[in-house]
């Protein structure tokens, strides 16, 4: 059945969190594609491992854990939430950025700062910190009950105006 396509092996370098993260995805859907989500879970581990690529396979080899413990102790590291949180309240609109690239790394950093049940008001309260456009920051601000909703709406308006 060569009509699907095997995941990439695993990137062990750069952001190994977000490269575990793809990787877990497309073998997930390969799994379900081929049909073997029902297979026994060392077949799983099996088939995982075929795929996972030789690097992430000697690694696995030499640490001597499960292929799970090894996955999750080499690609998710401890995060320190204080450096997570440093990114995301750091993060700028750079002047040749799209409004909607911008909004998405900042999602994309939002994911590992744990901000729970106020993740709406502080992603919402950095795009208002973090737009360069002093007139949208304005407009904003003047609203008295300004949700992530409208902040995003009124980003992505005014970035089809200017075009």
């Amino acid at each position: 059945m060569e009509l699907f396509k095997p995941p990439s092996p695993l990137i062990l370098d750069g952001n190994l969190g977000e490269n575990l993260r793809k990787f877990k995805q497309h073998s997930k859907v390969f799994m379900l594609a081929m049909g073997f989500v029902s297979k026994q879970f060392q077949v799983k581990v099996a088939m995982l491992l075929n795929v996972i690529g030789d690097g992430a396979v000697e690694l696995q080899a030499r640490l001597q854990k499960s292929v799970e413990g090894f996955l999750a102790d080499y690609c998710d590291p401890v995060k320190n939430i204080a450096v997570e949180r440093f990114k995301f309240y750091s993060r700028l609109l750079d002047e040749c950025e799209s409004f909607e690239s911008f909004l998405i790394y900042l999602e994309k950093l939002m994911k590992s700062c744990e901000f729970k049940d106020q993740t709406d008001s502080v992603v919402r309260d950095r795009i208002y910190l973090g737009i360069r456009d002093k007139g949208l920051q304005e407009c904003m601000l003047r609203e008295p009950d300004l949700t992530l909703i409208k902040a995003i709406e009124q980003g992505l308006v005014t970035e089809l105006e200017r075009q």
